[in-house]
């Protein structure tokens, strides 16, 4: 041991010329890092890394005793291990080891020698610990504070001897504040009207005019969607359509609403758990299920099932609490203290939705919802009030019905057939052929039947309307023998995929298939009763349409079954070929059929529930005729009036019931072509959810129950609305902090923590601790208005100043973070072409809708997936960039050169990045040069200076002296230039589908458009102020 103190005493001796003790230390802005970075990989959270069972990141295991001495000793860095084998020149000694990759610099060991001799005080990672209101700072300029909040950043300020810029001029203001809070930029009126208000809430009057516009939700809901990984396709090799806009717009309709981020959040994490739970409620969780979804074939349904539920929970982390806890898939996290068993937990939240693992190559995967506009919805009720009349009328009406059926005689009659009748089997036909076997033709109680003795099998002419994605109802009577295994009756084609319809018999249990490939593209549901044998029973199998097994239903005797969902896998649209025949008694694979069938129909549409119990009555027209009226039942009525009414009735009865008919068909139509959105919703029966092995999903350890990390503060068990309030319980460190990181974030270029998709142990700590924890503390206590926090930090000096620097200024603080000028940023590639739109007149401000396409380069899609595009016509070519349609695997290429977020997964932090292409994009892309000719169009008939005229109104201010000069020769060099060259002016002036005006001379049309097309690239039009 004095060997050991003797050699560390005269390596601490050797770490440096300066006395290591003199440095100041702070353990979360100094130590940590350091700890985490190359200690905590091997010694840290990571139990299956963990080398020599030793921890760093907990302070009671770091200054544990252990080999005879401390790992840590307080004050005294000559008797800590740590020490020691950091400063060893020992190779096999020496921390971190050689071959970890990782090194110390003398610095950092100076500063870890400082810590220790200072006395090794710890503190729990700054956003593990609930924010606190503290104490504004004391600063010297109180003249400059506008807001609270402006003293936190003034204080830093003043410690780096700076000062605050001054106050930006009212023409960058407004075109600031517009930009940030619509998106768009302001107009020449707009801007004149703000520069001339001299009233003393001017500022404010404009902040509370673009906060309360319809644009302002529009603005915030980009942001939005980059997090959510919000996509109009699936992703994965297909990538196939998908229809999410409704909720798009929910969330466009949240924010313009104002509704408080807590409810925002709650909603869209477990809208579907709230009591009495609303539509727009349910229509919320669409967040979740905004990820990518396999639809290949060959997929593993479990794999796919944990990647869904590990996006989820790593996106709601993100989103919520900054945190990359997807590291503790395959193992604890390495540097924060979460573990892989607490990961599993959170997953469990978020397993527990009835889907398939498959998604549906083309349109929504279950579970979904049907989710009609406001105005749809009107249409709706007045649709439904259609059929209530219309079914109220023909009730007024059943005495007449009545009384004609009494005069009636007992003959042989047409049986109730129903409308849309695709197919009616009932006797021996010429259209029939036998497949094998010998049929016997029967009777039964006055119906045709035919006998089929397990070994027949008889062909008959198919329909094409036996698909997954259609609509279509069978009918028909059965009398099973003592044989309970069989197929009943098919339509399929005789492959290996068997794309098709079958129904059969197994172990005395009915099964309905329909299969677009076998086995990976199947739903099949089977009664949980089994059928009866050696008598009649009516069964009528219904399809919806919706490609999933919950849409198939099964009735017996006119009642629905419970069923067994057996497959629901059926990711393709289609079914059996046109040639294919129906067969009855057997099919393409499997026993045949052992026992009786009648009356077999088929139906292109999903019967009515009353149809379906009118077909169950066993007794013909003609019998049900010979009754006395008092000896009849109750179903036996209402099928001789359908009867009745469909072949019988004249003029006033025919038209009531042709009215009702066509009223509940037109309704079903209706709500058959309204948009759906996927949801989440609860399984039936909870999912037991286990931990992963290496995250791997054939690989399960521990089952786990849902909760929450420890280190966050542990909620035990519940469900995902119990997850969702916990994220704002007051005790939550991070869902208020993370929040307003991101609206600083919005509205400076970069967030307090610069990482703001990390805010763990390897994020960066943020530039002003107390200045966020004022905000998040603001923000909780006032109810979470996220308008009110956006209004006090644009109300706020420090949003207020100039962006102009020094050159002191641009070497102490090359990248603003004191904050002591305004921030300058390129923007966004969404709001540089509506910016653009905008300027031009082109804009078209609709809020809402399905998504538009607008101009990309010919033939992308073909050449890079299965889809085709179709471009736009008319206004929706020129609709906000938040309504383009994003397809996962082609980005929108205009957008993608300017450094739009991809989509694929959630995205919390832009990027920006400098390329040639972006300048190419945006002087030759067609919205932008047709943008161009349109602005040049209206400053023409301005009667204006086109060259003073056009500058004004994008950069949204008079030109200098020097800038006059040269735009004043640049509108006289394209001026001249078209009026030698005609014929370029024309190509020019053809760019775009908006018509060029007859009215104005195309020389100076296109000069206007090529000067337009140069300012709308200046530096100052594409940077915010």
């Amino acid at each position: 041991m004095e060997t050991r103190t003797i050699l560390a005493t005269a390596l601490l001796t050797a770490v440096s010329l300066v006395r290591a003790e003199a440095i100041e230390v702070d353990f979360s802005r100094d130590i940590r890092p350091i700890l985490a970075d190359a200690c905590f990989p091997c010694h840290g959270p990571d139990a299956t890394a963990r080398q020599a069972d030793l921890r760093l990141d907990l302070e009671r295991q770091a200054k544990a005793s252990r080999d005879g001495g401390l790992v840590i000793a307080p004050g005294k860095p000559h008797a800590s291990l740590l020490i020691e084998r950091i400063l060893s020149d020992d190779e096999d000694q020496q921390m971190p080891p050689l071959d970890s990759g990782r090194s110390l610099t003398t610095r950092q060991k100076e500063t870890l020698v400082a810590w220790i001799s200072a006395g090794a005080h710890w503190q729990t990672h700054w956003s593990f610990v609930p924010p606190l209101r503290v104490e504004l700072p004391i600063v010297n300029d109180t003249d400059w504070i506008r807001q609270p909040l402006d003293r936190h950043v003034l204080a830093r300020i003043e410690r780096e001897s700076l000062r605050p810029a001054a106050a930006a001029t009212r023409e960058t203001l407004i075109r600031r504040l517009t930009l940030d809070f619509t998106g768009l930029p302001p107009t020449a009126g707009e801007v004149d009207r703000f520069v001339h208000d001299r009233h003393p809430a001017a500022y404010q009057r404009l902040l509370d005019r673009l906060l309360a516009s319809p644009r302002y939700g529009e603005a915030m809901t980009h942001h939005w969607l980059d997090a959510a990984r919000y996509a109009d396709t699936d992703g994965y090799q297909n990538d196939g359509p998908r229809s999410m806009w409704r909720w798009r717009d929910w969330v466009i309709d949240a924010y313009n609403d104002g509704k408080p981020f807590d409810q925002f959040s709650i909603e869209q994490l477990a809208g579907d758990l709230l009591p009495n739970a609303t539509s727009e409620q349910r229509l919320a969780t669409g967040f979740n299920r905004n990820h990518r979804y396999n639809s290949e074939a060959g997929l593993v349904l479990n794999e796919f099932l944990l990647e869904n539920a590990v996006d989820r929970i790593d996106t709601s982390a993100t989103v919520w609490m900054g945190l990359t806890l997807g590291c503790a898939r395959c193992h604890d996290h390495k540097y924060d203290p979460f573990s892989q068993r607490e990961y599993y937990r959170l997953i469990s939240y978020f397993d527990n939705i009835p889907e398939s693992g498959r998604a549906v190559k083309f349109g929504n995967s279950e579970p979904w919802l049907i989710t009609p506009t406001r105005e749809q919805q009107q249409t709706w009720d007045q649709l439904t009030s259609d059929l209530n009349i219309a079914r109220a009328a023909l009730a007024e009406l059943e005495l007449q019905v009545d009384e004609a059926i009494a005069g009636l005689e007992s003959n042989k009659t047409t049986p109730v057939l129903l409308a849309d009748t695709a197919r009616h089997f009932r006797e021996r036909s010429d259209e029939s052929t036998v497949e094998s076997g010998k049929p016997i033709w029967g009777e039964s109680n006055g119906r045709p039947t035919l006998q089929l003795d397990g070994q027949t099998i008889l062909k008959l002419p198919g329909t094409d309307g036996l698909k997954c994605e259609k609509r279509f109802s069978v009918s028909f009577w059965m009398k099973p023998s003592e044989v309970t295994d069989g197929v009943v009756m098919s339509q399929q084609s005789k492959n290996t995929r068997r794309p098709g319809i079958a129904v059969k018999l197994s172990r005395g249990k009915l099964q309905f298939f329909l299969i677009t490939r076998w086995v990976s593209g199947v739903a099949a549901v089977e009664t949980v009763t089994s059928i009866p044998t050696n008598r009649w029973s009516h069964i009528v199998l219904i399809n919806d349409g919706s490609q999933s097994a919950r849409g198939m239903n099964i009735f017996i005797d006119g009642k629905p079954q419970p069923v067994r969902i057996l497959y629901n896998t059926n990711s393709n649209t289609g079914g059996a070929g046109k040639g294919d025949p129906l067969r009855l008694g057997g099919g393409v694979v499997g026993k045949t059929y052992h026992g009786e069938l009648a009356d077999v129909r088929v139906y292109n549409r999903s019967l009515f529930p009353d149809e379906v119990t009118s077909l169950s009555e066993w007794q013909t027209i003609p019998a049900i005729l010979s009754m006395a009226g008092d000896r009849r039942s109750t179903l036996q009525t209402n099928v001789l009036r359908r009867w009745f009414l469909e072949h019988r009735a004249r003029s006033t009865l025919k038209q009531a019931a042709t009215r009702l008919t066509k009223a509940r068909r037109k309704l079903r139509a209706f709500v058959d072509s309204l948009p759906t959105t996927m949801i989440m919703t609860e399984r039936a029966e909870s999912k037991t959810t286990h931990v992963h092995l290496r995250g791997r999903y054939d690989q399960l350890g521990d089952v786990v129950t849902s909760g929450t990390p420890m280190a966050l503060g542990n909620v035990a068990a519940g469900n995902r609305l119990d997850f969702a309030r916990w994220l704002f319980s007051e005790s939550h460190p991070l869902t208020a902090r993370v929040a307003v990181n991101r609206y600083w974030q919005r509205l400076f270029g970069t967030g307090l923590v610069k990482t703001a998709e990390d805010f763990g142990v390897q994020g960066e700590a943020p530039s002003h601790p107390g200045l966020l924890d004022f905000l998040a503390v603001e923000f909780r206590e006032s109810s979470w208005d996220v308008k009110r926090m956006q209004r006090l930090i644009a109300s706020s000096a420090t949003y207020r100043q100039s962006s102009a620097a020094d050159e002191n200024k641009r070497r102490i603080d090359p990248e603003n973070r004191l904050l002591s000028r305004g921030s300058r940023k390129r923007l966004p590639a969404h709001v540089l072409r509506d910016q653009a739109l905008a300027l031009s007149g082109l804009l078209v401000e609709r809020t809402g809708g399905s998504s538009v396409s607008p101009y990309q380069p010919a033939n992308l899609w073909r050449e890079m997936s299965n889809m085709t595009y179709r471009q736009s016509k008319g206004q929706d070519l020129y609709r906000r960039s938040l309504y383009t349609i994003w397809k996962r695997t082609v980005v929108p290429p205009s957008m993608a050169l300017l450094d739009a977020a991809d989509r694929e997964s959630c995205s919390v932090r832009p990027k920006t990045t400098n390329t040639p292409l972006q300048a190419l994009t945006l002087l030759n892309e067609v919205t932008f040069v047709e943008a161009a000719r349109n602005l040049g169009t209206r400053v023409l008939r301005s009667g204006q200076s086109p060259d003073i005229e056009t500058f004004r109104r994008i950069v949204g201010r008079p030109p200098t002296a020097k800038e006059r000069l040269i735009v004043e020769r640049a509108w006289r060099v394209y001026s001249k230039h078209f009026a030698s060259d005609p014929a370029a002016a024309t190509r020019l002036l053809a760019v775009g589908e908006s018509p060029a005006p007859a009215d104005l001379a195309p020389t100076s049309l296109a000069a206007a458009t090529a000067l337009a097309n140069m300012l709308l690239n200046l530096d100052e039009t594409i940077s915010k102020p």
